[in-house]
């Protein structure tokens, strides 16, 4: 898909001014890039730095194709700011030492559909937060589990309430109680945003990981050391619960 059948699709009536964005939390966060020059293809990568109003990103990506967009080039860029998907005109840069840098035009639109279409599922849920920084010595068996009802399930992720706030980037392993063939028994996924209902109870905005993506997240030491079936998720596998979702359960679409 290319940055004009994008920009066609992009209305909304509350666009953002990319000079008020806080850019420096982009930082370790995936980006999608998308180019007339790779067209057809989702470019998913990380951002390494930000510095001021420039968005550095590790250079080869995913699919290792962002360092063969030439110079110069107008890009589309969507990225999750403040639990919303938003989508932004943008310049790709290839600088001489490496780096691919990216310059946001003036205005950012929130997307006005959700990436996947959310539906409300009695689902039970046991998670537990994954210690990235202590993956080598943690024991699986002994992370501590908390069993919660799902508020919402879409294809990309799940919404649960939880006792206590959990930073943004979190890791959490999820033992999700759902009869579906494409929709592992165990997935790892990420916080992306955290919202406080009280005192004592937070709404946690979770984004499964996907197996083509665990190299952005995830150094090969820490791979090995990740349950495999918490990886098994893939693209085509999303694909089809998306559709799964979307057949079986469209009446309770959100």
């Amino acid at each position: 898909m290319g940055t004009s059948s994008i920009s066609k699709t992009e209305k909304s009536k509350n666009k953002l001014n990319s000079n008020e964005l806080v850019l420096s939390t982009l930082v370790g966060r995936e980006i999608l890039i998308l180019s007339n020059q790779l067209e057809n293809n989702s470019l998913y990568t990380k951002v390494v730095m930000v510095h001021e109003n420039i968005i550095s990103v590790d250079r080869k990506g995913v699919n290792d194709l962002i360092c063969n967009i030439d110079d110069d080039q107008e890009v589309i860029v969507q990225f999750d700011y403040k639990g919303q998907r938003v989508s932004a005109k943008a310049k790709l840069y290839q600088t001489m030492s490496g780096r691919s840098n990216i310059v946001l035009s003036e205005s950012v639109i929130p997307l006005q559909r959700r990436m996947f279409k959310r539906y409300n599922l009695d689902l039970l849920v046991r998670c537990a937060i994954f210690p990235i920084k202590r993956i080598v010595e943690t024991d699986i068996a002994k992370l501590r589990w908390l069993q919660v009802e799902a508020l919402n399930v879409s294809s990309g992720g799940i919404l649960l309430p939880v006792p206590s706030k959990i930073t943004d980037e979190t890791f959490l392993l999820l033992n999700i109680d759902y009869d579906s063939p494409d929709l592992p028994n165990l997935i790892l996924g990420q916080v992306k945003h955290t919202s406080s209902v009280n005192k004592f109870n937070y709404n946690v905005g979770i984004q499964f990981i996907l197996n083509e993506h665990k190299n952005n997240h995830f150094t090969s030491l820490m791979i090995k050391k990740i349950p495999p079936n918490a990886l098994e998720y893939t693209i085509k596998t999303r694909n089809r619960f998306d559709k799964f979702l979307s057949e079986s359960l469209s009446s309770r679409e959100e």
